[in-house]
Formats: structure tokens, C-alpha cells, sequence
């Protein structure tokens, strides 16, 4: 079914809890100019990816790593900080907007395993519209920025926690319903703050 991104965040709201989600989003990643390791300038442009990801929608994080200090013996007092250091909104049970720049976003948990992210097996890289080789995909991770830690966790397996901008969103499946975004309506803050 196609629909608009308005009409996909209604759908999700009208029963309240967690979701199990499959996404596919298409992205332009950020590289940095230099190899992280030899210095030597990226050789790629115009990087897209296009992946699929299973997520957890509505999952409470600051509960999901407690639970886990309490697994690991570490007590479980753990307050998760202001999404983007304050710039977060919340505006509803799955979504979110950053107050500079206006963009919508989900916030989840990706699928994870003792601290490490599963590896998206269905994604597929692009430079200028051509896809990748896998010796191009290796040598391409030199250039992404690595995954930050988050030490004030204090937890052998890190929980990750991420957000996904709807602009980017093509395809998301729940419920026995696989739903095709048409971005020609967006999902505004002015959208979504006035529901």
C-alpha cells in the first residue's frame, strides 16, 4: 500500500507499545575527506545506500540499557541524556524532531546481539548510481565516521540507540502490512507537533 508519511505516523499511533518494524531507507552517508588510517583522500562520491533493517519502534532505551547494567551487576541508575544535547522533541510515541533543522525523525533500537549491531544483509551501496563491488564496499568503511561508544552506559554489551530521518524512509512492514512512503506529502514538525 502506498502512503504518505502522515498517514503512516497515524497508522503506527493508533495502538500504543512497541513495534517490530522492517524499514528500507536510502541514504547518502556522510564520508570523511581522509582514510582513517593512511590519510589518503576518498576516492568515492555520490554514496548511496540503500538498506533494509529490522527496528524497534517505541522501545524505552534508558529502561533497555538498566535492564542490562542490572544483568551485568552494575546498578541500574542509568538516566539517558537529552536527544542531540537538548535539541530533541518528542512529539508522539515513535517520533521525533531535531529544533534546528525542523527534520522528523524515528527513534530506535536496531536490532543488536550482546552489543554489537547486526550486520544489515540487505544492503546495497551505490557511488554515482553505479553499485558498488565489495572490494569498493570494504575499502569504503575507511571513509564512514566509526560508531561512537557510549561509555556512560557502563555496560560490557553497548545498547544502541539511533534515529532514522523520514525523509529517507521508502518502505516500512508491520502488522501483516508492507507500507510504500510517498514523500510528495512530508511529515513536518508543524504536522505532527499539531496532531
Amino acid at each position: 500500500m502506498t502512503i504518505t508519511l502522515p498517514a503512516l505516523i497515524e497508522i503506527l499511533e493508533q495502538r500504543a507499545g512497541t513495534k517490530a518494524c522492517s524499514v528500507v531507507t536510502v541514504t547518502s552517508p556522510k564520508l570523511n575527506k581522509k582514510h582513517r588510517e593512511t590519510g589518503a583522500p576518498c576516492p568515492f562520491k555520490n554514496v548511496t545506500r540503500l538498506a533494509q533493517r529490522s527496528i524497534m519502534l517505541g522501545a524505552n532505551y534508558e529502561a533497555k540499557v538498566n535492564r542490562h547494567r542490572d544483568a551485568e551487576g552494575v546498578t541500574p541508575d542509568f538516566q539517558a541524556e537529552a536527544l542531540w544535547k537538548g535539541a530533541g522533541q518528542k512529539h508522539g510515541l515513535y517520533t521525533v524532531s531535531h529544533k534546528g533543522t525542523g527534520k522528523v525523525y524515528f527513534a530506535y533500537l536496531p536490532n543488536q546481539s550482546q552489543g554489537e549491531l547486526i550486520a544489515h544483509p540487505h544492503s546495497e551501496w551505490f557511488a554515482d548510481g553505479v553499485p558498488m563491488t565489495d572490494a569498493e564496499i570494504a575499502e569504503l568503511k575507511h571513509f564512514l565516521p566509526p560508531i561512537g561508544d557510549a561509555p556512560k552506559q557502563e555496560v560490557d554489551a553497548q545498547v544502541f540507540w539511533r534515529t532514522l530521518d523520514l525523509s529517507n524512509l521508502v518502505e516500512l512492514r508491520w502488522g501483516g502490512e508492507v507500507y510504500n512512503v510517498d514523500h510528495r506529502v512530508p511529515a513536518t514538525v508543524e504536522y505532527i507537533a499539531g496532531r
